[in-house]
């Protein structure tokens, strides 16, 4: 969501993988996304000054069944490029007949826990209903 002087805000739970960041927004400012749309071959990138914020204002757009994020992450946008499809084309990214049928994501998180896979399977699948029923999907 657009903010005033030039930035960019996303909610809290929109960018969590930034709580794995080797230099979180804190330590170094400088910060850049890219966006991808499945089924489109152009990106957009963006790069700048990071700031955590915690303004209830600037968050309330972002709220979900009632629920205002905590926090969010605002990008003052220093660059913003749109890149051609090219790289996306040749790779196939978007070309399902070429996506690995086997694969799970679910499996992955298993054995990136050092967990059992039909174990995790249960609490995984429970915990991507319970998102859901949260976000109001179901």
């Amino acid at each position: 969501m657009p903010t005033k002087n030039n930035g960019i805000c996303k909610p809290k739970f929109v960018i969590i993988a930034l709580s794995f960041a080797k230099n979180p927004a804190t330590v170094q400012p400088t910060i850049a996304i890219i966006f991808f749309i499945p089924g489109i071959n152009e990106t957009l990138r963006i790069r700048g000054k990071g700031e955590i914020t915690m303004d209830s204002k600037l968050l309330a757009p972002s709220a979900l069944k009632n629920k205002v994020p905590e926090s969010g992450l605002i990008v003052h946008v220093r660059e913003a490029y749109l890149h051609c499809g090219k790289a996306i084309i040749r790779s196939k990214l978007w070309q399902s007949t070429d996506n690995l049928d086997d694969f799970s994501v679910r499996d992955m998180f298993a054995d990136h826990v050092g967990r059992d896979r039909s174990e995790f399977k249960e609490y995984y699948d429970d915990a991507m209903e319970k998102t859901k029923i949260d976000e109001g999907h179901k």
